[in-house]
Order: C-alpha cells, then structure tokens, then sequence
C-alpha cells in the first residue's frame, strides 16, 4: 500500500507550486526542474506531477491521480482554486496550515521530550538504587522471625514497574512516529496527542479558518453554495465539518435551504453560519465569511501560543513529578515503614 507524503514533505511541495502558480511560470517545466530540492518522496512525486501536466493534465487532476501519495483534502483545495482563479491564495493558504500544523505537532514532542527525560532517568535511578539498599531493609522482618516481608515484595513490584515503563514509552515513541496520522494530515496529526491541553482547539480553529478562507474564495468567485460547501470541507480535512456540509449541500439542490437541517447547520463554524442563512446579500454574505476566516485565524494562532505554554508545563508536572513521588516513595517509604514496624517491638 503506498504511503501519502509527510507533512514535511507536503509542505515543501506545496510551497513550490505556490511560488510557481504566483510566479505566473510554467509549473511542468519548473516543478520538475525543482524537484532535486525537494525532501523524501516528494522529488519523485514532483516529476510525476510535472509529467502529467506536460501531458495536458490540469493541476487539480494530476494531484488527485497521486491519490495514493497525496491526501484527498489536498486535491480538493487545488480543485477550489483552479475554479475561483485563485489558485495561488488557496496554496498560500494550506502552506500557513500546514506549517500550522506541523509546529503543533513539534510543540507537542518537545512539550513531552524534557518530562518523559526524567521519568526515565528517575527509573533507571530508581532501579539501581532498590538493587543496592533495598535488601538492608530486610532486617527488620528478619529480627522477628517473619516468612513474609512486605518490603521485599513491594521492592520487586516498584523495580519491575521502573524496568518496564521505559520500555513501554519508548514503544509507544515508536509506534507514534510510524503511525499515518504523520502522512500529511491536518485533521488528526497528532493522534492521541490530539487529547492533550489545547492540542485539539487549536487545530479546531485552524480548520474553521481553512473552511471559511476556502468557501469565500469560492463564493466570491460565483461558485454556488452548494457546490462551495462540500468542496471547502474536504479541502479542511477536519471529519466535523465533512458529512454536515455534504448534507447541506444536498437540501439546497432539493431547492431546501440551510435552517432545514439545523444540526448540520449549527455544526459549521459559528461565526460563519449568521452569515450564510442570512438575507443581507451576496457581499455582505462574502464580507461576513472573511471577517470569520481572519477571526479563526487569530484564535488559532493564540491557540497554539497557549498550546506551547500549557503543554510543557503539564508534562512535566505530570510526567516528570509522578515519576519523582514515585522515586521517594520507593526510597523512603521503607525507611519509614521500618521504624514504625520497629516501635511495635517490645
């Protein structure tokens, strides 16, 4: 099965076909002359592309044949730019949300790097250090002729959590960097990381202002509502906004209108919706979804701002102080234990 681009590689080859399509150059020519800079996988891809074109191939037509290689939401941005002659704002504009993206997706790493650091420094400690003192512990079991020993039995249970927990979070590391979430996508980048503090609101925001920017394109150019709907939420790649504007899309070529479905409405981004069911008029309309569009933007990007402060701190306050309580409870918790066992003597 083939694999799409990475992120990284997406985004240098988009940047490149912004630059031509701005340029105003012949992009088969160029794109295959520049396809030596290009990272990985994307040289190869940037020949493909620029075959295809020399054989007469639109843009959008050659990069959804590259379906295997290229995501779906990538093809459909092309597709809306080339039908509004704004081909090159609709690349700069994924080339801001990818890099976006990518920039979470290293806040993130470098959130967790230092805290999961310690953890296992502290557990590669923690190891060394029951192997070497624990046993002096035994003693006091010893003195009163006890089978069992409760501080032996805890040792072996804290050295085996500490032994394996660095295995576990480096496996995990592994699988995390192998996963297709890494193949291009805006949507869900990041996987499970998605669930950490502000990770998934700012890529929330980021898709609305992709949605809004690619649905005012469209609409300024005089491309129906429904056919701008659908096409502006697969250009997103968000899930969210897919099948609602698929199913809006479809009520309005039954002649229907966008309050008949008022979840999939509501499911839309906000500031975009007052816009879209109102009667003030087409550059009102067109006005109101780039304010929305600019106002995503400024979230988003105060979004991840916060993202970058919040993460580090709850890593290491999570990752790193729970792996140091457990280091003292494991050192100093039968050191304690032994002397309240020993005022039970008599």
């Amino acid at each position: 099965m083939a694999e799409h681009a990475r992120l990284e590689e997406l985004i240098a080859l988009n940047g490149e076909l912004a630059a031509l399509a701005r340029a105003g150059l012949p992009i088969s020519s160029e794109l295959a002359r520049a396809a030596e800079s290009l990272p990985g996988r994307s040289q190869e891809l940037s020949r493909r592309l620029a075959g295809r074109i020399d054989s007469g191939e639109p843009l959008s037509e050659a990069i959804a044949a590259e379906a295997d290689h290229l995501p779906p939401y990538y093809a459909a941005l092309v597709r809306g730019g080339e039908a509004t002659g704004r081909l090159p704002s609709a690349l700069e504009a994924m080339s801001d949300a990818l890099t976006r993206t990518l920039g979470l997706r290293r806040t993130v790493w470098l959130a967790t790097l230092y805290p999961v650091l310690v953890a296992l420094l502290s557990f590669v400690a923690m190891v060394l250090v029951l192997r070497a003192v624990g046993p002096s512990y035994d003693w006091v079991f010893q003195q009163r002729g006890e089978a069992a020993n409760a501080f032996r039995d805890a040792r072996e249970l804290i050295v085996r959590l500490a032994t394996w927990t660095p295995v576990a979070l480096t496996l995990g590391a592994v699988v995390w960097l192998v996963w297709p979430h890494r193949r291009g996508a805006l949507a869900a980048p990041l996987g499970w990381a998605n669930r950490l503090p502000g990770v998934g609101e700012a890529l929330r925001l980021q898709a609305s202002a992709n949605y809004c920017r690619l649905l005012g394109m469209q609409l300024g150019h005089g491309t129906p509502l429904h056919e701008a709907l659908p096409l502006s939420a697969e250009a997103t790649g968000w899930r969210p906004f897919v099948e609602p504007s698929q199913g809006l899309s479809e009520c309005l070529r039954a002649g229907g209108g966008l309050n008949d479905l008022p979840e999939a409405r509501d499911a839309l981004p906000p500031l975009a919706v007052p816009a879209l069911t109102s009667d003030a008029g087409a550059p009102f309309v067109l006005s109101a979804i780039e304010s929305a569009s600019a106002e995503y933007d400024d979230r988003a990007r105060l979004a991840l701002e916060a993202a970058s402060t919040l993460l580090p701190l709850v890593a290491t306050t999570v990752i790193g102080g729970g792996s140091l309580v457990l280091y003292g409870l494991a050192m100093y918790g039968p050191y304690i234990a032994s002397l309240i066992e020993m005022t039970t003597w008599h």
